[in-house]
């Protein structure tokens, strides 16, 4: 698993004027890591919960983040697809958000890993 995480600022709206600082994050799975993610169907569990990003905000009522669910969150299944933009308001938004995402891609490699094989065979073991 290779992982490329890309900094970058961009500005929105033509009068008002706003920058929002963009996180990139492109995974290369290697060829058993995606055996495993389609073997044990694991393209819908969920990385790292998130909010929507800065360019989404207050666009949505509180009912309906509720009824989007998880729509927003880092899914394995979104990091397989291609590069993930997610963007915030604030340099220090942007730096929190790698720190988790680091974290979160960690326990990914280790979750992946962990799926990859049953335990097979007997343990005998005295209580």
């Amino acid at each position: 698993m290779r992982v490329t995480i890309d900094h970058k600022e961009s500005t929105t709206g033509l009068l008002r004027r706003k920058t929002l600082y963009e996180i990139h994050t492109t995974v290369q799975f290697s060829s058993d890591e995606l055996n495993t993610i389609r073997t044990r169907k694991l393209s819908g569990t969920i990385v790292l919960e998130r909010r929507p990003g800065a360019d989404k905000d207050g666009k949505f009522s509180a009912y309906e983040l509720e009824a989007l669910g998880d729509a927003f969150d880092l899914k394995i299944g979104d990091l397989a697809k291609g590069a993930d933009v997610y963007r915030v308001d604030s340099p220090l938004a942007a730096k929190t958000y790698d720190a988790e995402l680091k974290d979160a891609l960690k326990n990914l490699k280790a979750y992946l890993e962990g799926n990859a094989k049953p335990i097979q065979g007997s343990t005998t073991f005295e209580l």
